[in-house]
């Protein structure tokens, strides 16, 4: 990851994304989770995340919204499954 010394410096959104791709992530429940890829989609960002073998496409603010423990729970990612499908219906 690329290292500023200089204040008033910043890293650009695609380098901090790009420097996550690939490496797996471990919640403070144990729960392993990889993020996998992302993509621009307008404005927005939505992150490919792999869980249990699962691929996730997740919009950048409900990743970030939900503290990881909770967001990795098959209930809540089943709800949000149901939710997505009915979006598209």
């Amino acid at each position: 990851m690329k290292q500023h010394n200089q204040t008033g410096k910043y890293i650009k959104k695609q380098d901090r994304l790009d420097a996550k791709k690939g490496r797996t992530f471990i919640t403070p429940n144990n729960n392993e989770y990889t993020f996998d890829d992302y993509y621009k989609e307008g404005k927005k960002y939505i992150y490919v995340i792999g869980y249990k073998g699962t691929q996730f496409e997740v919009a950048e603010q409900d990743f970030e919204s939900f503290a990881k423990s909770k967001f990795l729970t098959l209930d809540h990612l089943m709800a949000f499954v149901m939710e997505t499908l009915n979006k598209t219906d």
